[in-house]
């Protein structure tokens, strides 16, 4: 069954026909969440048609939530509800678009409606039993003018009729043009991927976070590019071997991977770039993603006059945190992660601002830790939450101004896949 590990009962064969196809889909197969979502809602109505199936138990059954589970507190199941369907409408208007039976989730519910595909629906066996036929069987008992209209009619019928069916038969044949390649946050990755500049994808630097944790203090980013200038080795750092390395992490390397599968990507201007060989001409005129805070990414701090929510490193006592610069109502002024039993709370920033010449678009995905940068790329990737959100700052020229986005996450612990998420405050900018 795919990535599934619900088994469907051998029932309804069409039914799990369609199930099998969408979940062994390339949509689907390397999704085992959303895939075992899809699985249980289905069994559970192939089971019982009037089953009503609530938002605690697939929290329970699929998420493995407590007993306790209070969906009002944690929404991931109305996070994943929302990749399903997304998931679904990308498979039938892809891989699936000539299934004969479609699977949906309607919008307020969670119980899974099969319904027949489009090319199951083309009328094929009509003309045997069209006026023509009947026509026929009477004409001998009409009156010759009568019959002569009914021949008239029968012969417009039969034209109309051909031309009716050529048209369908052309089209159902026709070579399949390419649907045009669109992600759910089109409008900004058309900014960020163009054809007149390069694309600078920047990993953060994880041999740099180690060097800052082992001696306990943060280093600007005029520091970090000495250790690679001529002289600038300082061997008195604890562990400064590690500056002539290059270390990113597995999160990082997977945001890269799913860039580069955005159907926006210009491929000839996708350059990656680690950390220690970009260089300052890189953001003045191209475009740049640069993932990581400034902890491990420290170009970062090029653009930190220009934001609100900053994000602040105390080595010393192990603490990190982000200042809310200048707070709105309802907002806190420091945002700091928790971790509370098995439940770790964090934060996460997405920025998009001028390069440095303003010819250009630079993106920032910061996170207080894994699970909070993990949270950004996932939602910017997602694009239900924040298509709303960033659909208010398109100019009258349909390019995005600057914005800045705060985001609350929860997770097991700093280094798991965040569980939930969601927008806590904006800043839009002219």
């Amino acid at each position: 069954m795919g990535a599934s590990s619900v088994d469907l009962p051998a029932v309804a064969s069409e039914e799990q026909q369609a199930i099998d196809r969408v979940l062994n889909s390339r949509h689907f197969i390397r999704a085992p969440l959303l895939s075992a979502f899809l699985a249980y809602v289905c069994q559970r109505a192939i089971e019982d048609a009037s089953v009503r199936i609530t938002e605690h138990e697939i929290g329970v059954k699929v998420f493995h939530r407590a007993l306790d589970f209070d969906p009002r507190e944690d929404n991931i199941v109305r996070n994943y509800a929302r990749q399903l369907r997304k998931r679904l409408q990308e498979y039938y208007a892809t891989d699936g678009i000539q299934d004969s039976l479609r699977i949906e989730i309607p919008r307020g519910g969670y119980i899974p409606a099969f319904t027949p595909g489009t090319f199951s629906e083309i009328p094929l066996g009509e003309p045997e039993h069209s006026g023509v036929v009947v026509a026929e069987a009477e004409e001998l008992q009409r009156p010759k003018a009568a019959r002569l209209r009914l021949w008239l009619r029968g012969g417009v019928f039969l034209l109309l009729y051909s031309l009716l069916l050529g048209w369908i038969v052309q089209w159902a044949t026709r070579p399949r043009r390419a649907l045009e390649p669109r992600s759910a946050m089109h409008p900004l990755w058309t900014q960020l991927f163009t054809h007149d500049r390069d694309t600078f994808i920047v990993p953060g630097d994880t041999g740099f976070v180690v060097v800052q944790q082992v001696n306990h203090r943060t280093f600007s980013l005029a520091e970090y590019l000495n250790w690679f200038s001529a002289g600038g080795h300082d061997a008195a750092l604890a562990m400064s071997y590690l500056e002539d390395q290059t270390y990113t992490s597995m999160l990082n390397l997977t945001i890269v991977s799913s860039l580069q599968q955005l159907p926006e990507t210009i491929p000839n201007r996708f350059v990656i770039r680690a950390v220690r060989n970009l260089h300052f001409d890189d953001l003045r005129d191209s475009n740049a993603i640069l993932l990581g805070s400034n902890y491990s990414n420290p170009w970062d701090e090029l653009f930190e006059d220009h934001l609100n929510f900053r994000f602040t490193n105390h080595l010393t006592d192990d603490r990190y945190w982000i200042v809310n610069e200048h707070p709105r109502q309802g907002e806190a002024a420091i945002y700091e992660p928790v971790t509370k039993n098995d439940s770790h709370r964090t934060y996460a920033v997405l920025a998009f601002l001028p390069n440095l010449n303003k010819t250009g678009h630079v993106l920032l995905i910061q996170g207080l830790d894994a699970a909070g940068t993990q949270a950004a790329a996932d939602m910017l990737f997602d694009g239900d939450e924040l298509q709303p959100l960033l659909n208010q700052v398109i100019s009258t020229k349909e390019h995005f101004t600057g914005f800045e986005l705060l985001l609350e996450a929860s997770s097991l612990n700093a280094e798991s896949h965040a569980t939930s998420s969601r927008i806590l405050a904006t800043r839009f900018y002219p």
